[in-house]
């Protein structure tokens, strides 16, 4: 058996199927829905020499996937034509030369739709066809002068009522679609919006300075936990990381004072507390609750920085409701940029019956475009860093944001003249010029 042909271009395969027609001295053709067109007056010019397998049904002649005039000029060609119900296959075969199968109907729009048809030249293929094709042949009912002038009858009626449906479909198919680019012209243009707030992080208010020193520590157990302890790292007395020099000025953390903390290089938030040359806990339990409004809209917003395992490309997670609306909003969020990508229905909800993803979008683009400083807003309750003594939990010491006998370096960023503390183990990450790199 040859080798077949995958036949992507409607419209050579068309010219290939009449040729073969004219050449041949039998012709069976399967096709759900004719028109006139190259194929249906080769098949024509054939004449009772072809036998030709449709969809004869008031519904595809109505609707003029099928035209009556088509084949009322087959039928005066002498081609037998019959009626099967179920058919949906596409089949041109010329009995001991060739068959073809594919997805093209014998219609003047199959020359111009995307279709895939496979054509064997073989004479092999062609005798195995035949036999797989004459049960359906033997179920095949003849189309007789009483059949067309019963379909005539009621094509008329069903014309017009067709047409009005068909308008209105293709009304609503073409609303669907300009909503869809709309929609998809929006979110890019989000994106460009937001990729340039992260561009220019100076033009978007945040005030930001460091520390030029860097302060080395080691992870190891202490008081009954692990601690980030700087001790014995320098010669003569160690360095405090409750003492930091910026702009020339001495800056002074308050000992055992939560302050925010973002880890460069698994981009997390969370909050440390500081002791001279020792953090005692680095707390990744992040979570605030905050109000905003955008276009006159309330939202309810809770706000969390833990990373869910299920979800390992985010950093921030909003729980977010208005009125009796609830969503999951997901994205990522470095010290001087948020940016949500992912809207979700609320993961503490019973179903999903009541999600609707497009009352959380305007503030989705509020925060993406940082209308009206709202990443400010979201910012400024990290930045206050409140925090209950009683909610600390061991599970969340320092050791969960690093492995223990790790060296770390520490830096100090002030965002809105308030300290965040930065840690990686790359000295060069905490230096100033390593973070403007990294979060613009």
């Amino acid at each position: 058996m040859a080798p077949p042909l995958l036949n992507f271009k409607a419209l050579s395969l068309s010219h290939r199927w009449v040729a073969a027609i004219r050449d041949a001295k039998e012709v069976v053709a399967f096709s759900p829905y004719i028109t006139t067109s190259a194929v249906t007056d080769a098949l024509a010019e054939k004449g009772e020499e072809c036998s030709l397998y449709t969809v004869v049904s008031v519904e595809n002649y109505a609707s003029g996937s099928s035209k009556l005039s088509c084949l009322k000029k087959l039928r005066e060609a002498k081609v037998k034509i019959y009626h099967l119900d179920t058919l949906h296959a596409k089949v041109l075969l010329v009995p001991r030369t060739l068959v073809t199968v594919g997805s093209q109907n014998m219609t003047a729009g199959g020359t111009t739709n995307q279709e895939a048809t496979v054509i064997w030249q073989d004479a092999k293929a062609a005798e195995r066809a035949e036999k797989e094709v004459e049960v359906w042949r033997t179920a095949g009912k003849l189309v007789t002068d009483s059949v067309v002038k019963a379909l005539e009858s009621d094509l008329a009626r069903l014309r017009r009522q067709h047409s009005a449906w068909k308008k209105a479909a293709k009304k609503a198919t073409t609303n669907i679609w300009t909503e869809w680019q709309q929609e998809e012209e929006r979110k890019k243009k989000a994106e460009e919006a937001a990729a340039a707030t992260r561009a220019r992080p100076h033009g978007r208010g945040f005030v930001q300075r460091y520390a030029k020193e860097v302060v080395c520590g080691k992870v190891i157990h202490q008081q009954g936990g692990w601690s980030l302890n700087n001790h014995g790292q320098n010669s003569g007395r160690p360095p405090s990381y409750c003492r930091w020099i910026v702009d020339g000025k001495v800056r002074l953390l308050t000992p055992w004072r939560w302050v925010p903390c973002f880890h460069l290089d698994t981009r997390q938030w969370g909050k440390a507390r500081v002791c001279k040359e020792c953090i005692s806990f680095i707390d990744r339990s992040t979570e605030h609750l905050i109000r905003v409004t955008v276009n006159g809209s309330p939202y309810k917003v809770w706000l969390s920085c833990l990373i869910a395992e299920d979800v390992p490309n985010y950093n921030l997670r909003i729980d977010a409701s208005t009125g009796d609306l609830q969503a999951t909003i997901l994205g990522r969020y470095d010290i001087f940029c948020m940016m949500i990508d992912e809207i979700r229905a609320n993961w503490d909800s019973d179903g999903e019956d009541e999600f609707k993803p497009e009352g959380f979008q305007p503030l989705v683009d509020a925060i993406n475009q940082n209308q009206e400083g709202v990443q400010e807003k979201l910012l400024d309750p990290l930045l206050k860093c409140e925090w209950r003594e009683s909610s600390l939990s061991p599970s969340n010491r320092v050791d969960q944001f690093f492995r223990r006998n790790q060296m770390i370096f520490t830096g100090l960023c002030l965002v809105k003249d308030r300290e965040v503390l930065v840690f990686s183990t790359k000295r060069k990450a905490v230096l100033e010029q390593g973070i403007s790199q990294r979060l613009e």
